[in-house]
């Protein structure tokens, strides 16, 4: 291989590789069938029933490194505003306080039924 294509293969190389590194620690956006596997346990709460069980928290916990790309944040948050429509009397604005009550730090915005996702 003469001098110029290795160099162009190796410099190809590097930045493949910087970019999957990149994208490696940034989970692409979950589907809402996992949003609502992950929050099910949390409807009790979501619908004035208590405060969030262990198990609503453990979900909040997984889907936790979802919050940190503003992608991933848009989805949930549209997820999170489909919810209402499957389960009768969510209140939105238990779920924007799901985060704080199981001490989790996730970024999402508070949720309302008028929330624009694309800014979340």
């Amino acid at each position: 291989m003469s001098p110029l294509r290795y160099s162009a293969a190796v410099g190809i190389l590097v930045v493949a590789t910087i970019v999957g590194v990149m994208g490696a620690n940034e989970p692409a956006p979950p589907a809402c069938s996992t949003v609502y596997d992950e929050l099910q346990p949390c409807i009790p709460y979501f619908t004035g029933r208590g405060d969030p069980a262990k198990d609503c928290c453990s979900g909040v916990k997984a889907l936790q490194p979802y919050s940190k790309a503003k992608s991933n944040r848009v989805a949930i948050c549209q997820c999170l505003k489909s919810m209402v429509n499957l389960v009768p009397g969510v209140d939105l604005s238990a779920a924007s306080k799901l985060p704080k009550k199981c001490n989790v730090n996730v970024k999402l915005p508070k949720l309302s039924l008028d929330i624009d996702c694309s800014k979340a």
